[in-house]
């Protein structure tokens, strides 16, 4: 395991890794299958509980998909300070599709800028 001489440095490296991973994932038609249209962004409440900016969101569909068929809603890993919706997006895709529903990712604030439980309500919020 990699040692940090401060919190500083701990936070430097975290933020550029949340950099790296946002550029890899960044772009239109990041990680989507060929099949899926075009993603609206969505924005589900235009202020967080702290006045961090907007919670927003994504919402994947194809052909075929209908939303009386039900909703997948993608919450992302990472613990709530790591992590990108579009990560998995491939899995969601492929499961929405066997079963004709639709995909809505949140992309919630992350841990050490925001506390606990604040990304727990955003989720929320975007599941209303």
């Amino acid at each position: 395991p990699k040692s940090y001489p401060t919190k500083q440095a701990w936070r430097d490296d975290l933020l550029n890794y949340r950099k790296k991973v946002a550029s890899m994932n960044s772009g239109p038609r990041a990680n989507l299958p060929d099949y899926v249209e075009t993603p609206k962004e969505v924005i589900f409440q235009k202020t967080s509980f702290n006045n961090q900016g907007p919670i927003k969101g994504t919402i994947l569909t194809y052909p075929g998909a209908k939303i009386e068929n039900g909703v997948i809603y993608w919450i992302h890993g990472g613990g709530f300070f790591l992590g990108h919706p579009a990560e998995g997006y491939p899995m969601c895709c492929i499961m929405a599709q066997y079963m004709g529903m639709i995909v809505v990712s949140i992309d919630y604030h992350y841990c050490p800028e925001i506390s606990l439980p604040q990304q727990v309500d955003e989720c929320i919020v975007g599941y209303k």
